[in-house]
């Protein structure tokens, strides 16, 4: 392990503490926590947003990077965190042909964690109206520690029963920083401009207004450019036409109910913009190879945190509410 460059963070390429939770079976009564030191580049960038069943950070060490959640974009450099909450449609966006180094920190909680109102209250720092966090100073100093003392606990007790305990309570005690220090973001986004900009705020309408009529004639009458230059434009970019686009971002938002809700498959088609079932049985299983309903028994095993259906239905209507600023 030695510093990575211009960063006081421990980081060797390739290391990781903990399993991946990716498809890792969730226990619903212990905690999970995994940190992989990794790289990405340009080569590999994710073509379609995605999600997850835990809690996830991305700490940046490469110089640049683009992030997209919920169809925002969030432009990163070395240092930046971005924080993900379970269900949260999101994709990075890698923009140099070097590799990327980052690390990335997934975890769980159980609801039947010890101090569950505490527990509550450090993750609301994931609900901030900006997800990416940049931090200087004292602030700075302090998350780094953290994050190198889960790394050198975790190879002082490698091989003893406490090893995977230590990594938890590091991570929380992380997670407790953050919290404490969320005041000092310092993070500003700067808007894209131009043709790039367009598209990214058209990617953007498309996530908050996936529930409505959409195609490509009424987004081009919609955003004042016309259809066959968006279509090219939107292709270039995304590498996937508009109505791909649609198709995907709807289906993904169909997956998050069938995980997250106890709501019957014929009213997820129709809050996830499908006015028919089978055009909505077919676009998922163009998707996912299988059908809404084989999809949901195969998740409902792995979601470890005890959702309250409530909630859920609130964040689904937010996402339909306005479209939110960058």
């Amino acid at each position: 392990m030695n510093l990575y460059a211009n960063t006081s963070i421990l980081y060797e390429r390739g290391f990781r503490i903990g399993e991946s939770l990716e498809n890792k079976r969730l226990s619903p009564t212990n905690p999970s926590c995994c940190l992989d030191y990794d790289c990405r580049n340009k080569s590999i960038n994710m073509g379609l947003p995605h999600y997850h069943l835990f809690y996830e950070m991305l700490l940046l060490l490469s110089p640049r990077c683009n992030h997209y959640v919920e169809g925002r974009k969030f432009s990163m450099k070395q240092g930046d965190i971005i924080l993900l909450t379970p269900g949260v449609l999101h994709q990075s966006e890698y923009i140099d042909d070097n590799k990327n180094d980052r690390i990335l920190i997934q975890f769980t909680w159980p609801g039947t964690m010890s101090f569950p109102d505490a527990r509550k209250k450090i993750l609301t720092v994931f609900n901030a109206p900006v997800p990416v966090f940049r931090f200087e100073g004292e602030a700075l100093a302090r998350l780094s520690s953290d994050l190198n003392a889960i790394v050198m606990d975790y190879m002082r007790t490698k091989g003893s029963a406490v090893q995977e305990i230590m990594a938890n309570a590091h991570l929380l005690e992380f997670l407790s920083d953050l919290y404490l220090f969320a005041d000092r973001n310092t993070y500003f986004q700067t808007p894209d401009t131009g043709v790039r900009g367009k598209i990214y705020s058209i990617v953007n309408y498309i996530h908050v207004h996936y529930t409505e009529e959409l195609s490509l004639h009424v987004l081009a009458e919609r955003f004042y450019i016309n259809q066959y230059y968006l279509s090219h434009c939107f292709k270039e970019m995304t590498g996937y036409t508009v109505g791909e686009y649609i198709q995907v971002t709807r289906i993904r938002n169909a997956q998050y109910l069938l995980d997250f809700s106890d709501q019957n498959i014929t009213d997820i088609a129709r809050h996830s913009g499908y006015s028919s079932f089978s055009q909505f049985s077919r676009s998922f299983w163009k998707v996912n190879g299988m059908s809404p309903s084989e999809y949901r028994r195969r998740q409902k095993s792995r979601n470890t945190e005890e959702v309250n259906p409530a909630e859920i239905a609130e964040k689904v209507s937010r996402r339909s509410l306005k479209n939110p600023e960058l």
